[in-house]
């Protein structure tokens, strides 16, 4: 696996597409809202570099993160030009 790198992550600068979805519905889970708005986010997004930045994994704490308002998240950016398979591997691990 690639290296990553630990960065605070302005929430606008991921795409709102998400190619590498693994789960097949993304409804509002209010039980997520209501987490985060008590402890935040504990498991960073993993994204993929790049501008905008490709949401790998972590689709619901994004969504539920922008319906709260959140500007920011913390997150795990894989370097910009990694295959698409190899991101791919890496959601559904």
């Amino acid at each position: 696996m690639e290296k990553y790198v630990f960065k605070i992550i302005p929430l606008a600068e991921i795409a709102d597409t998400f190619p590498f979805r693994v789960r097949y519905r993304l409804d509002r889970d209010p039980r997520l809202e209501a987490s985060l708005k008590v402890r935040g986010i504990l498991m960073p997004l993993l994204v993929s570099g790049g501008s905008p930045a490709r949401m790998i994994s972590g689709h619901r704490r994004f969504l539920a993160a922008r319906a709260l308002g959140l500007e920011k998240a913390p997150a795990l950016e894989l370097p910009a030009g990694l295959e698409d398979r190899d991101l791919y591997l890496a959601a559904i691990l």
